[in-house]
């Protein structure tokens, strides 16, 4: 049998006892039954490549968890049958202390998907200007099987919290904090699709002046993922009118403000666009308030398409063209992730989906 580490467990960002942790489950899962003698640590370090030390360390991290029983001069053995019902261990989730309908309704979706599944849900929440070690503070006194959730946090944050929580052998799903090769699981929306199909639908109605409009902080990288599409898409689309227009909106910023503040300057400019996308929905609506109290029509005089279907847009006045989101996907996804007993590197992103309401209509 080839117990070696598969290439996905060497990543450089992970502490080798958490890489070592991660291949022996993975190697529990597949390979062994019920009550059946585990490998020696000497056998380990052979097959694992690593240190006796490294082997050690994740050793007694499984058997903490529950998973192996280490039984003296008799060995160690793997423990399945005892273990606690995957439908009943503990889920927390960490995201920022800030309103933001996308994190509410994945949040929403989350808590769903708990109750269905019998966990019991905890919600951690990260202050303005709090870095990773104060966040993960607050989970201290939770159960050693809670398995983590990171929703819509700030990148840098993101990742030192997953670091952190990797070298504490928990599990960890991350939601909604793109970032380029991500050593561990992310799930989240196909943000690309998502502009095209924006753009589809304008250029369809015959639209070729198009902003972007970047209401949102561009450190996020769903944020930079919807930058790089659209500006990808209207080169490719010979779409001279396509341009990308940004607010400098910091991580906090009032996204919705930004936007507000933008759309003299967008109006008022040389090349005035017959429709806007935005980032977020929070920029659409604060476009959609600037040209009504200008008196400007919209659709009549510009179309206004979203980003992320915000409840809202039901009822403002036009309602709001945007792009749907796949919260309930997103969310089941992640608690599928935490019920596996392994977690190694992917990136699973669902499709959105277009929503056309009153906010856009054909050129002419």
């Amino acid at each position: 049998m080839n117990f070696l580490l598969k290439k996905d467990d060497m990543k450089g960002h992970i502490p080798l006892h958490a890489q070592a942790r991660t291949a022996l489950r993975r190697m529990i899962d597949e390979q062994f039954e019920d009550g059946q003698q585990f490998l020696t640590e000497a056998a380990l370090t052979k097959h694992l490549g690593v240190s006796l030390i490294t082997v050690r360390r994740a050793v007694a991290d499984l058997a903490h968890d529950g998973l192996l029983d280490r039984r003296g001069a008799r060995g160690t053995f793997v423990v399945k049958g005892q273990r606690a019902d995957v439908t009943e261990f503990p889920i927390g989730v960490i995201l920022p202390e800030y309103e933001s309908p996308v994190t509410i309704s994945l949040l929403n979706q989350i808590a769903r998907s708990c109750v269905e599944r019998n966990h019991r849900l905890s919600v951690y929440y990260a202050g303005k200007g709090e870095n990773a070690a104060a966040v993960l503070e607050r989970t201290n006194g939770c159960s050693k099987y809670e398995k983590l959730i990171l929703l819509g946090n700030a990148a840098a944050t993101a990742l030192e919290l997953s670091r952190m929580l990797w070298e504490r052998g928990r599990q960890v799903v991350n939601i909604g904090s793109r970032i380029d090769d991500y050593p561990g699981a992310y799930i989240g929306a196909d943000d690309p699709e998502g502009i095209r199909l924006g753009l589809e639908h304008l250029v369809g109605i015959g639209h070729t002046r198009i902003t972007l409009l970047v209401n949102e902080p561009v450190e996020q990288g769903t944020v930079a993922s919807r930058i790089h599409a659209f500006d990808d898409l209207t080169r490719r689309q010979g779409l001279n009118g396509g341009r990308i227009v940004y607010c400098s909106t910091a991580i906090w910023d009032d996204a919705y403000s930004a936007a507000y503040s933008k759309m003299k300057s967008i109006w008022n400019g040389e090349s005035r666009p017959t429709a806007i996308m935005t980032v977020s929905d929070a920029g659409a609506f604060g476009a959609l308030k600037w040209l009504t109290e200008q008196g400007i029509g919209v659709p009549d005089d510009i179309s206004i398409v979203g980003f992320g279907d915000d409840r809202t847009g039901l009822h403002t006045s036009p309602a709001l063209t945007s792009i749907g989101q796949p919260y309930r996907e997103i969310a089941v996804r992640a608690v599928d992730l935490l019920e596996a007993q392994t977690i190694v590197k992917r990136c699973d992103l669902f499709k959105p989906c277009l929503i056309i309401r009153n906010s856009t209509k054909a050129i002419g």
